[in-house]
């Protein structure tokens, strides 16, 4: 067996327009952006030390992906983006919002 040390895991979302996928993450989820191919077919963004990938794909060549995000003030974001937040019987306050292209993005962070 390979003694593996993993360092991260980072999501890769297909987007169908790159420019509005960028603007989205940036203006609205405070994404900064990392790197952007010059043809804008792949991009890359953070938010504190936890990176996104964007490939841009034709819209129906894709099925839209799930990430869950441990995010400190979730209800400060929610309320910034209108969102209403859950309590969970796991002990997390959790609100969920969509991408321009249907990819799920899961906020969350302990309820105590």
């Amino acid at each position: 067996m390979i003694d593996a040390h993993i360092e991260d895991i980072v999501p890769v979302f297909h987007v169908s327009d790159m420019v509005k996928s960028l603007d989205y993450y940036i203006t609205n989820l405070k994404f900064k952006s990392g790197f952007v191919s010059d043809d804008y077919s792949f991009a890359i963004i953070k938010l504190s030390q936890t990176a996104l990938h964007l490939v841009k794909i034709h819209k129906n060549q894709f099925t839209p992906v799930v990430t869950y995000i441990w995010y400190k003030e979730t209800d400060q974001l929610a309320k910034k983006l209108n969102q209403g937040i859950t309590e969970t019987p796991y002990g997390m306050k959790e609100f969920r919002i969509t991408d321009p292209d249907g990819n799920y993005l899961i906020y969350g962070e302990n309820s105590e």
